[in-house]
């Protein structure tokens, strides 16, 4: 039982490190000093076996006591670490109170224990009790006899003195009063000498009492100069004195209750002179701990008095002359607490003093405080995320939850008010830590653990909704309570296929969690939970992850022969020398291969039906190159100036030596336009100057990015064009066609290939993808004949009789999933 882990058996000197396993040993000897200048009767002082042993750790407060000394069995062994020693003698008599024949002795002393060492400690017990002598003189005794005195400690009780000539009575050190009972007209009568002599543990106080019948005068003497005289009169002897009652001499109750009928105390004052003064004198282990003073004035309390009286809700007596006053400890006797050293008696006694020092003769009452008892009724589940939970407790305590704690190992859990619900019933509201496990907790009453229970987590209503990509999920959580819905975002678990998978994000703003790492194509089951494990009640979800759909022919591998053309003119006539004669004419061939499966304007800028097939007139902008990331094949995009209706270049003339090659006449040109690839179809009307772009296939997969490798050199005339990439998803909500993502990038200047990646996101949950575009474009301008002949420029070039531009080289285009 010992909560200090004493390992009964010692440590040995010649034990391996290891042994002690952070452990010491404690040798503890006790020696027992008679006070100088007193001498004690040796058959009133205790031995070794008399004394009570207690250790308690500094670390944690954790005690044991030893009923006797001699049951400690020396080089005991404990945890390393600072430690109280205490050694107490209270002897008590066949009433339970302070034994006056027998002085009390109590020692302390702090040890340090240290691993693998014997340490060994001395107690030195001095004597806890002032010691009081009565010396009666003849006059005193013949008067008033030898069992006329009575002494009070005020916190220890009342009682008769062991003689009159000097013999030692034990009392409680503090305040101490000394009482004479004279046969009065009704009776005994007491009479208060001194209500409140200072004395001091180990010193001697002598009483003398001396009566002279010539005077009638009664006096006390003690200490160096303390003294009292009461004329014994006839006036104070017909007189009776305050009378004063108790409604029980002994109660025993549970702690924090009071009896069936309350504690009273009736002061009924003298019929001949006022209430001087009511002493309740309180000796109460558990109240000292509160704060109690050991005796309290009734009639005249104190400021401190008063602070304690209310603090316990004490009502403050009004005493009027004449009229009888009760006196209700009811709620004094509720602070009393069970304590576990076995001190839970509490005597209380009052003394009514009037105006001329007659006294009550002393009443008291006795309290034994028993420990409360507490039974858990039920225990509620507690919600996940609100984390609190109800116990009700069944205790014949009186609001047991101000002294109720409850604790899950070392911390203490918060608690709210309590309900009462009757017949002893109370619930409890208690919050606890954060979390998805069970909580044991303990339910302490001052302290000591009286029941214990699991309080189970159970998992808040809210619904899953699934959206399934190719290689992850989305679930998106919906719940009533919007003040759980973080929480349950934040810490719900999903299991798939049976085993816990995890989750790779959490977005509060969307009440939405992200698994990862799917198959694409694949069948799953799903069930998420609060708790560490999915139950039977956790609904189950299946679904099915999209495809990891590519694009068509996303490495230009599969090419087609789509331009061939043998000896155009490429430019102008122009003669050999100075002389006009105009007979010779460059011409080119074309013999060029595109990617399949993708649209392209070559329709409009390679137009074979064109007027004037020339050069200068006729490009494509859309031609398959070796120049590839790997494999075979990339594809080149080329702004290119072109003109189906372009008008006869005049014939050139030499200027003069060397003569060139060539024509340097440059026509005007009416159109530039983009190349561009890209999903769809395209055709294009030379006649009207029309095109039509035919964008996007039908896709139902929806990729997080798009990749791919690509060069870039932009046209001279324009060095801040750049390369353009757009890409769009669509699907359908409520019978519409709606875009469900779309990006587009910018491709800066690149001599070699470089990587891209224009990353996707997708807003609108669960809708699917029906169709996807994607267009490349050679120059960074929207698509239409006259706003491209505006922005695209190109640089002409009479030696190949061609106006070009932008160039963008493109292979390996992918979509991730």
């Amino acid at each position: 039982m010992l909560p200090l882990a004493a390992m009964m058996g010692g440590c040995a000197d010649d034990s391996s490190p290891d042994a002690y396993n952070g452990t010491g040993a404690l040798d503890v000897s006790l020696a027992i000093v008679a006070p100088e200048g007193l001498d004690v009767d040796g058959s009133a002082m205790p031995a070794t076996g008399d004394f009570a042993l207690t250790l308690t750790s500094a670390a944690n407060g954790a005690s044991h006591r030893w009923a006797s000394f001699d049951d400690y069995e020396q080089g005991s062994g404990f945890t390393a670490g600072e430690y109280t020693v205490s050694a107490i003698y209270a002897p008590l008599n066949r009433e339970g109170m302070p034994d006056a024949l027998r002085p009390a002795f109590a020692a302390e002393e702090k040890a340090a224990i240290s691993e693998g060492q014997t340490t060994s400690l001395l107690l030195r017990a001095q004597m806890t009790s002032a010691v009081v002598t009565v010396n009666a003189s003849d006059g005193f005794i013949t008067r008033f006899g030898n069992d006329a005195v009575t002494l009070h400690a005020l916190n220890g009780g009342f009682v008769k003195p062991a003689g009159l000539a000097g013999e030692y009575n034990y009392l409680k050190a503090g305040s101490v009063g000394c009482g004479v009972t004279v046969e009065g007209a009704y009776g005994p009568l007491a009479l208060m000498l001194q209500s409140n002599i200072e004395t001091r543990s180990g010193e001697l106080l002598p009483f003398n009492l001396d009566y002279d019948p010539t005077t009638l005068d009664l006096t006390a003497t003690w200490g160096d100069d303390g003294a009292t005289t009461i004329a014994v009169t006839k006036e104070l002897l017909s007189a009776r004195a305050p009378i004063v009652t108790v409604s029980a001499d002994v109660l025993e109750l549970t702690e924090h209750t009071s009896g069936d009928k309350p504690l009273t105390f009736t002061v009924e004052p003298s019929t001949s002179a006022p209430l001087a003064n009511v002493f309740l004198s309180i000796s109460s282990a558990s109240l000292y701990e509160q704060g109690c003073p050991p005796y309290i004035d009734l009639a005249h309390p104190s400021e401190s008095d008063l602070a304690f009286m209310k603090s316990v809700g004490m009502e403050v007596p009004r005493f009027e002359p004449g009229k009888t006053t009760v006196i209700n400890l009811d709620n004094l006797i509720d602070n009393l607490e069970y304590r576990a050293d076995g001190n839970n008696t509490t005597q209380m006694s009052i003394s009514a003093v009037d105006a001329m020092r007659r006294t009550n003769t002393p009443v008291a009452t006795s309290v034994v405080t028993l420990p409360a008892e507490l039974a858990v009724e039920s225990v509620s589940d507690a919600v996940i995320g609100v984390n609190r939970a109800d116990i009700t407790v069944v205790s014949p305590s009186q609001n047991p939850e101000k002294y109720l704690t409850v604790k899950t190992g070392d911390t203490t859990l918060p608690t709210g008010p309590g309900e009462p619900l009757g017949e002893g019933r109370y619930r409890i509201s208690v919050t606890l830590p954060e979390g998805n496990e069970p909580v044991d907790v303990d339910i302490l009453y001052n302290g000591v653990v009286k029941a214990t229970a699991t309080i189970r987590r159970v998992s808040p209503d809210y619904s899953v909704a699934i959206d399934a990509f190719a290689t992850y999920a989305m679930l998106r959580i919906d719940m009533a309570d919007d003040d759980l819905r973080d929480i349950v975002t934040d810490n719900l678990s999903v299991w798939i296929d049976g085993a816990q998978h995890p989750v790779y994000a959490r977005d509060t703003e969307r009440n939405a969690i992200y698994v990862m790492g799917l198959t694409p194509a694949t069948r799953y089951s799903l069930r998420t939970s609060l708790l560490p494990r999915p139950s039977e009640k956790d609904p189950e979800f299946n679904f099915v992850t999209e495809r990891a759909a590519q694009l068509p022919n996303p490495s230009f591998e599969d090419v087609k022969h789509t331009i061939e053309l043998d000896k155009i003119n490429s430019g102008g006539r122009y003669s050999q020398t100075y002389a006009e004669i105009y007979n010779w004419q460059n011409t080119s061939s074309f013999d060029e291969w595109t990617p399949t499966k993708w649209a392209m304007t070559n329709a409009k800028t390679f137009n074979k039906s064109a007027r004037n097939m020339n050069t200068w007139y006729v490009q494509p902008s859309v031609v398959s190159t070796l120049d590839a990331m790997d494999a075979d094949y990339g594809v080149e995009l080329i702004s290119v100036a072109f003109d189906p209706a372009g008008p006869e270049i005049a014939p050139y003339r030499q200027e003069s030596e060397p003569y060139v090659r060539y024509s340097r006449n440059i026509p005007e040109i009416a159109y530039r336009a983009a190349g561009r690839i890209f999903l769809g179809s395209y055709s294009f009307d030379a006649a009207s100057m029309t095109e039509t772009y035919n964008e996007g296939l039908p896709f139902a997969s929806r990729p997080t990015s798009l990749n791919g490798f690509y060069q870039y050199r932009p046209a001279a005339a324009n060095p801040a064009d750049r390369g353009l990439v757009e890409i769009e998803l669509f699907g359908e909500e409520n019978g519409r066609e709606v875009v469900i993502a779309s990006a587009k990038t910018r491709l800066s200047p690149a001599t070699g290939y470089a990587a891209f990646n224009i990353p996707l996101s997708y807003n609108r949950f669960g809708i699917k993808a029906t169709r996807i575009k994607v267009m490349f474009s050679s120059s960074d301008t929207p698509t239409g004949i006259a706003t491209e002949s505006i922005n695209v420029k190109t640089d002409d070039d009479p030696v190949s009789a061609t106006s070009i531009g932008s160039r963008l080289k493109l292979d390996n285009i992918t979509l991730a999933y």
